[in-house]
């Protein structure tokens, strides 16, 4: 599979199908994988590149702290690597915290953005509950312990009374064959932790689309303030929804940013 040497490391990276460029971003901790249930469909209507950012996945880990722009400037890299002309760009959490960052200093490169489940400032319960699962793992606990701690901070209620459902979720995770090291997650979280961009969001003039959830623990009015400070900005949000509302109602949000991208450039 591909790598890229970028800023002194290598990303790893996927290309699926053909047509209008769109770059997917990942959130805290999260890989490739994390695109599963809305990769394929997708891929139908446009070139689709996904990839690990730096600390998590297949690509490389350095051990000093990240920062949203360090990581939004390895993202930028990659697309100048491939050649993608004005592309779209969908983030998710940390993700579209990334896309924020490149919306402000490079307006030109891109023609849309997504911004999906994600923040302005890390709110303190955030702040917590991220450090209480590092904590877990530097003390080495049970890989489905840790899993099922982040459970609550991340799926619906209605998800969460489905008990298949959650083993179904809590098994995925444990047969993830690249899992995040202690070293990533702690690099990441720095740069999850001080991001702020308060001061500066409102300066995205990209046309773009902001989705929410109501019961986003992570992220509970973030998107609401990207929607009504951006200009222009489109919004949804999704009722009964947690922070993952891709893996959790993945046909509805497919149609949300097909709908979105494919509309005729203004």
């Amino acid at each position: 599979m591909p790598k890229v040497t970028v800023n002194g490391i290598q990303l790893y990276y996927e290309q699926h199908g053909k047509g209008k460029p769109l770059v997917l971003i990942a959130g805290f901790t999260c890989d490739t994988t994390f695109w599963g249930t809305i990769l394929d469909e997708l891929a139908h209507h446009f070139q689709v590149t996904i990839f690990d950012n730096r600390g998590v996945g297949q690509s490389d880990c350095p051990d000093h702290p990240y920062t949203i722009e360090m990581m939004a400037n390895d993202a930028l890299s990659l697309m100048d690597h491939l050649k993608l002309d004005k592309p779209y760009l969908l983030g998710h959490s940390m993700g579209g915290s990334i896309v924020q960052f490149l919306a402000v200093h490079h307006p030109q490169r891109f023609a849309k953005i997504v911004i999906s489940n994600s923040l302005i400032k890390l709110k303190p319960i955030g702040i917590w509950a991220e450090r209480f699962l590092l904590l877990l793992r530097q003390d080495q606990a049970p890989p489905r312990r840790i899993i099922e701690s982040v459970l609550p901070w991340v799926y619906s209620n209605d998800f969460l009374a489905n008990e298949p459902q959650v083993e179904q979720a809590i098994q995925l995770q444990l047969q993830h064959p690249h899992p995040i090291t202690i070293t990533g997650f702690k690099h990441q979280l720095h740069a999850l932790t001080t991001f702020d961009s308060s001061t500066w969001f409102n300066q995205i003039k990209i046309p773009t689309l902001v989705i929410g959830s109501d019961e986003d623990l992570l992220c509970p009015q973030d998107s609401n303030r990207l929607a009504e400070g951006i200009v222009d900005a489109q919004s949804f949000h999704f009722p009964r929804m947690g922070h993952l509302p891709h893996l959790e109602k993945p046909a509805e949000y497919k149609r949300v940013v097909l709908n979105f991208l494919k509309e005729s450039n203004p």
